[in-house]
């Protein structure tokens, strides 16, 4: 922007209401109702230029002779660039750039090189009129520039006709919106949650303990406040808990927790398909066990029912024992059979020896059907092998002769 009272060299004739003269070494235009070849004269409004340059170039500049009009002949009152009067002060805001900005240029072309992004509500000095969609501004750390006329609101004229959300729209720009619309991905982050209910323990259908104290729920209720203990007086040997998934389920692992210290002397973990028969599955030593402290048995097995078993309990010398704040029951996705723990085994005993019992009675029996054996002496036949006739007659002329040798013997 040249200010007033600069001297231009004038290059030709008009042109129109443009006056073609030398401005800061290069050739230009300049309104020439602005222009008068009197040095004295009152100027007019100021003219079109570069303020950051006009600083530097306060010397005069000789006009150059010319063999058309004289200045004072060729100002023109026509209003015509009255919609842009540009001052020395004529400032510009960059708007309709939906807060991205707009780009500054060294030449009023898309194609010219980019000198940097000016933000949105930015001030900026303006160096002249518009002209073909492009406002000259300085730019960046005093360098000339160019922005598009629809992005930028000069003080005092009407805003720009055609301000859109865009910083000079490139086939770059829709591209890149597409991608924020792409972007919307956050749905693989929404899958955990249809996958959590897969993580979550099996609700425990039932729960009961050796005492039948109608607490055992206090250990699978997800309540940290409770805790599950007795005090062993009905089962003082062994205390359990009994803890029931309804029905056969695959058990991944058990975890629990303790909310006290020393009530769980050294236990068991017992499981069951059908709640008679059971397998030993794990032993813990709970003496040094922590509360407070998550713990965990991994299983892969199917099963129904899971026990904490406390064998010998009378000789732990605890009067309350448990402590169990919570246990869960996990599931998994497959699991094996309860026989792969080996032989099973019952926490109550079976009788197993009832039919070695019923062997003997069998055997006894035959003992007495074996007694008609004194029948066997059979030689008294072989007494009387010699008579051919019945043995009747045999026997009593056979007693005879004893008895006569007998008599004889005694004399009579």
């Amino acid at each position: 922007m040249l200010p007033d009272g600069t001297r231009l060299a004038v290059r030709g004739a008009l042109e129109g209401e443009w006056l073609p003269v030398v401005c800061a070494e290069t050739d230009g235009y300049v309104a020439s109702e602005f222009v008068t070849d009197a040095p004295d004269a009152e100027p007019t409004p100021p003219v079109t230029g570069n303020p950051a340059t006009d600083v530097a170039n306060t010397d005069a500049i000789e006009p150059v002779p010319t063999a058309g009009p004289t200045a004072t002949e060729q100002i023109v009152e026509e209003p015509t660039l009255t919609a842009v009067p540009i001052v020395a002060d004529l400032m510009g805001t960059v708007v309709g750039t939906g807060g991205e900005g707009v780009r500054c240029r060294v030449g009023p072309s898309t194609d010219a090189e980019l000198i940097g992004v000016v933000s949105e509500g930015t001030r900026l000095i303006v160096r002249g009129g518009e002209a073909d969609g492009w406002i000259p501004i300085i730019c960046g750390d005093g360098q000339d520039g160019f922005v598009s006329a629809q992005f930028l609101a000069v003080d005092g004229m009407p805003p720009p006709t055609q301000a859109v959300q865009s910083i000079e729209p490139t086939p770059e720009e829709p591209e890149a919106n597409e991608t924020e619309v792409v972007e919307l991905e956050p749905v693989p982050t929404e899958i955990p949650p249809t996958e959590a209910p897969v993580e979550q323990p099996y609700v425990v259908q039932r729960a009961a303990d050796s005492e039948d104290s109608g607490t055992g729920y206090q250990a699978v209720d997800d309540d940290p406040g409770t805790i599950w203990s007795v005090y062993p007086s009905a089962s003082p040997d062994d205390v359990w808990l009994r803890l029931d998934l309804g029905e056969v389920r695959p058990v991944d692992r058990l975890t629990f927790e303790l909310g006290m210290w020393n009530a769980l002397p050294a236990f068991e973990i017992w499981l069951s398909e059908d709640g008679d028969t059971w397998w030993n599955a794990s032993r813990w030593n709970g003496w040094n066990l922590q509360p407070d402290v998550e713990y965990e048995e991994s299983f892969g097995l199917w099963t129904r029912y899971v026990m904490i078993v406390v064998p010998d309990a009378d000789e732990s010398g605890l009067g309350e024992i448990g402590g169990f704040r919570e246990i869960a029951i996990w599931p998994a996705d497959d699991a094996d059979s309860l026989n792969v723990l080996g032989a099973p085994v019952t926490p109550e005993p079976q009788p197993t020896e009832v039919p070695p019992e019923t062997e003997p009675a069998a055997v006894e029996p035959e003992l007495e059907q074996s007694a008609p054996e004194p029948e066997e002496p059979q030689p008294a036949p072989e007494e009387t092998t010699d008579s051919t006739t019945d043995p009747a007659p045999a026997e009593i002329q056979t007693i005879e002769p004893e008895i006569t040798p007998e008599e004889s013997e005694n004399g009579t």
